[in-house]
């Protein structure tokens, strides 16, 4: 499995878009890519018990962590959002390196 969200967001943020077009954009790939992969993992019939367990105990810290995005997005401005955009793609790369 690929790790695609990266190149998407950077280019995205390298576009002249403004905050909220880089971020429905994102969505609307985001959501388009992982209906895509939950479909294949049903039919490869990886989607057991305990994954969807997993799933449901995971779900309050994510609709914590959207909230807060939602919270913050609305008070930063286009020039910090970009840093912040650019910042997180670094640590993912240097995790990345880091873990091999």
């Amino acid at each position: 499995m690929g790790t695609p969200g990266p190149p998407v967001v950077l280019y995205a943020a390298a576009q002249d878009w403004d905050a909220r077009a880089v971020k429905a954009n994102l969505q609307a790939f985001f959501i388009v890519n992982q209906t895509v992969i939950l479909v294949g993992y049903g039919w490869a019939g990886v989607l057991t018990r305990e994954v969807w367990r997993l799933a449901v105990a995971f779900a309050l810290p994510a609709a914590l962590g959207i909230a807060l995005g939602m919270a913050a997005f609305g008070r930063v401005d286009q020039a910090l959002f970009r840093r912040i955009v650019y910042l997180v793609l670094l640590g993912s790369g240097l995790a990345l390196l880091v873990r091999g």
